[in-house]
């Protein structure tokens, strides 16, 4: 590779880089202090080796119940498809009530997350720690979900009808 075309990888990931942290930069809740950045994630992802569902992305939990002193849950990405996608960390909780998934409310000036990309090669598995005690309360007994999104790379410059809405069920007990 001659040092043009690698000026322009370079270039193509900054911007990438950028991009992400634009898109990505409207999710959660913005009332907090933007000051107060106690509530830092700072998990990376890991490879874990499992079955990958051929042509799709998945996510399961890791357990499929945890006690209600639960503080942190860890999936699997796992990449099924052709594609390098990209996530990130921030994350919903979600509870079942009334045949219904509804958001679980964040606590008062929560939901400020890192905004690193994570790339998943094709056919690619990876572990990932979400940290739930940061921003939201302790869980009562129930049915759980943590929604998180996706993108292709190749969809970039990514919009809103490019990210792909995963979620990962789980019970408390």
């Amino acid at each position: 590779m001659n040092g043009d075309a690698i000026m322009k990888r370079i270039a193509v990931l900054c911007a990438t880089a950028l991009l992400v942290l634009i898109l990505i930069g409207g999710c959660g809740d913005n009332s907090a202090n933007d000051a107060d950045h106690s509530e830092v994630v700072t998990s990376q992802p890991r490879s874990f080796p499992g079955r990958i569902v051929e042509g799709e992305v998945t996510i399961t939990a890791e357990r499929q119940s945890y006690p209600a002193s639960i503080e942190e849950i860890t999936v699997v990405w796992r990449n099924g498809t052709a594609e390098e996608i990209t996530y990130g960390l921030p994350f919903t909780l979600q509870v079942w009530i009334d045949a219904q998934w509804a958001d679980v409310e964040l606590l008062p000036g929560r939901g400020i997350f890192n905004l690193p990309g994570f790339m998943l090669s094709p056919q690619q598995n990876e572990e990932m720690t979400y940290t739930l005690e940061e921003h939201y309360a302790p869980v009562q007994a129930g049915r759980y979900r943590i929604a998180v999104h996706y993108f292709f790379d190749k969809d970039r410059p990514v919009t809103d009808s490019d990210r792909h809405h995963i979620y990962a069920e789980f019970e408390v007990i």
